[in-house]
């Protein structure tokens, strides 16, 4: 997994601190002094050009010193104002024959080495603010790595006794070793096998790469046998059957991975039911043009908490509590997105008038 979006940000900030701010190694160095040499050789050049101290703001030499309190930070901050000081000063008497008073260049010294000291330690601040943002997200990417790999491990490690069950499941349905009074129970088995199938078939899509498509297949599709597929799956979320499908006869036949365009209609349509109120109805509308399969999924719910669409995280819910209303591994949505880019596609999310949410999903569907 890459890094999160607040580690990327880190290291940018830490990055271009490390440009402007630090200097590292003896270039580094060298180069600093010299910029900082060139512009108090270059204020002094100026003040003295323009007839001495008591006709130009010594106000110029600030800048070289904010610079060196950036690039050396104290050391750089108290030399350049000592420099900043006597060039402002004496230096700039003995050349100009202009006259100040003692006092006045104390109170200069003084201003200027407050502030190279004052920004000094206001950079210090920031530059060891950034490097604890860069180890905390650090920290955070590897744990998000390692968990993601115990969980791969888990859901690839649940394919093997799944089968088994799934198997067993389907010869004893096949061969009538089961009797009348055991059928409710051999079909309950059989569809909690699917729906546990298909959850780490889910969970699989989520930890995989979808953008090398090494998973993806290119097969006969048959749209009808698909949406099938996904009434089934439902089972006690939709008892009243409030899902209906329009498909366009375009749509019926096409080319793509037929698990994976299940797995997707799944988790979109499941998750509609879900957050919609027990009287209404889940409406899914497919049509294809041009090689693309356009799915929409509308709903009459509350809508889709805006932090849930922005998270690139699984795992991720709005409501977060151990007593939210509806329950679930906040899978659906950033399995959708994934397998969406696996299938080269795109999902769009819009709210309803009167309600609800709209789903647009297009993903690539070539003729057979």
């Amino acid at each position: 997994m890459d890094g999160s979006l607040e580690a990327q940000h880190a290291r940018a900030w830490q990055a271009w601190l490390d440009r402007l701010l630090i200097s590292r190694g003896r270039g580094n160095a060298i180069r600093a002094v010299v910029e900082i040499g060139a512009g108090l050789a270059l204020c002094f050049g100026l003040s003295w050009s323009l007839g001495g101290g008591k006709l130009v703001s010594s106000a110029w030499y600030l800048p070289m010193i904010l610079i060196a309190a950036g690039r050396f930070r104290y050391a750089g901050a108290v030399l350049t104002a000592i420099v900043a000081t006597a060039l402002a000063g004496p230096t700039l008497h003995l050349a100009t024959g202009s006259t100040e008073p003692l006092s006045l260049w104390i109170g200069r010294g003084i201003v200027f080495l407050l502030v190279g000291l004052v920004t000094a330690s206001l950079i210090e601040q920031l530059v060891a603010g950034k490097e604890r943002e860069v180890r905390l997200a650090e920290q955070e990417r590897d744990l998000a790595v390692r968990q993601a790999a115990v969980i791969a491990t888990v859901s690839h490690e649940f394919r093997t006794p799944l089968t088994v069950i799934t198997g067993v499941a389907h010869t004893l349905e096949t061969q009538g070793m089961v009797s009348a009074q055991g059928s409710p129970l051999l079909e309950g088995l059989a569809r909690a096998t699917r729906r546990l199938t298909d959850l780490v078939n889910a969970v699989g899509a989520v930890m995989d790469d979808p953008s090398n498509g090494a998973f993806v297949r290119n097969e006969t599709v048959v749209i009808r046998d698909v949406l099938t597929r996904v009434l089934l799956t439902l089972g006690v979320r939709d008892p009243k059957n409030r899902v209906s499908f329009e498909v366009e006869p375009e749509a019926e036949l096409f080319k793509s991975d037929t698990e994976l365009i299940s797995q997707l209609l799944r988790h979109i349509v499941e998750n509609a039911v879900k957050f919609s109120p027990p009287d209404q109805p889940v409406q899914v509308h497919l049509a294809r043009n041009e090689g693309r399969l356009r799915v929409v999924v509308q709903d009459r719910g509350p809508g889709i908490d805006e932090s849930v669409l922005r998270s690139s995280e699984p795992f991720w819910q709005g409501d977060s509590t151990m007593t939210r209303t509806h329950q679930g591994l906040g899978l659906g949505l950033f399995a959708a997105k994934r397998l969406v880019t696996a299938l080269d596609g795109s999902i769009n999310f819009e709210p309803c008038e009167g309600g609800g949410t709209r789903v647009t999903i297009e993903v690539a569907a070539p003729d057979l």
